[in-house]
């Protein structure tokens, strides 16, 4: 069975795209270019990575006029009723070291609040400018706000300063990913996990750039190898649905999907497989069973509706 690779829902894939806080003109993205074609001859010339601090806030500058800010209510929202985002801000407050400031940024990328998670990594960097962990941070928070071209630079940087961190060597390879560079995303994964024989992530990310390319066979051992290693990760477990199917292990990949969360994800997952087959009866009806099953899964009535659409006629 031949599957068609499609970004359909983090459940499914992640490096799909998400809410965007930030937009870039065209204006701004070719001055953005020229600023790190400049930055990269400083580089070649120093031999190192270090990026001018005049170049850096030139590209802030740039970025900040399409920047659209999250709203002062939702901020104030989170920032009192969200447990890991309070204690990070009061331990930021307490001891502003690059580590604390890093760790408020996490916070907010994880609730999609970029702009302020860059606010708080421009603070580390300013304490810290060749810290990893901080310049691992920006890539991933620049991947996550959808802009991986801009994401590039830093996970090159967070490599070149800890060469031997599984961590930034996996955030290389989603960024290249999230730029269709996919051998080069695999070679980072398969680094990421040789220095690390305990990151899942980075076998799980394997297989999902197997997937990708068709290959259900290989697919279907990294995500076995990340399952041995994380058995309940969800993420995984949807991929390695997504392997099965390409080997055309239906069984298999049905098992997996209802694995990895709830009846509803489960029928969805199983309907996009089905979509991506031009089984159009089964997908719709697998979708139709995923409405039922959470009525506010909105997405698997567009789906239903899509593989009626496309239905062959009948007689």
């Amino acid at each position: 069975m031949r599957i068609v690779a499609i970004c359909v829902a983090a459940t499914v894939a992640a490096g799909c795209g998400g809410h965007r806080y930030y937009n870039v003109t065209p204006d701004s993205t070719r001055a953005i270019r020229e600023q790190r074609a400049a930055a990269a001859a400083a580089e070649a010339a120093n031999g190192s990575p270090v990026e001018s601090l005049g170049a850096y806030m030139a590209k802030v500058r740039e970025l900040q006029a399409g920047v659209r800010p999250t709203p002062p209510s939702k901020l104030a929202t989170l920032e009192t009723s969200d447990p890991a985002l309070v204690a990070a801000l009061l331990e930021s407050t307490l001891a502003p070291t690059p580590d604390s400031l890093r760790g408020v940024a996490e916070e907010y990328r994880r609730l999609k609040v970029f702009d302020k998670g860059h606010d708080y990594l421009t603070r580390a960097l300013a304490l810290a400018p060749k810290d990893a962990r901080v310049r691992d941070g920006l890539a991933r928070l620049w991947r996550d706000a959808g802009m991986p071209s801009l994401a590039i630079g830093d996970a090159h940087r967070a490599v070149f300063y800890a060469p031997n961190s599984a961590a930034a060597h996996n955030t290389l390879g989603t960024v290249l990913q999230a730029l269709g560079q996919r051998a080069g995303a695999r070679r980072e994964y398969e680094r990421a996990a040789s220095l690390d024989s305990l990151a899942a992530y980075a076998h799980n990310n394997i297989c999902y750039s197997l997937v990708l390319e068709g290959d259900g066979a290989m697919a279907v051992q990294a995500c076995r190898r990340a399952l041995s290693l994380d058995p309940k990760s969800a993420v995984t477990l949807n991929n390695a649905g997504l392997a099965y199917a390409l080997t055309g292990d239906e069984a298999a990949s049905r098992a997996s999907f209802a694995a990895a969360g709830t009846a509803a994800a489960a029928q969805f997952n199983n309907g996009i497989v089905q979509l991506a087959s031009r089984q159009w009866d089964e997908a719709s009806r697998s979708f139709l069973d995923a409405l039922a099953a959470d009525p506010t899964m909105h997405e698997a009535g567009v789906r239903a509706r899509q593989a009626q659409s496309m239905r062959k006629d009948k007689p």
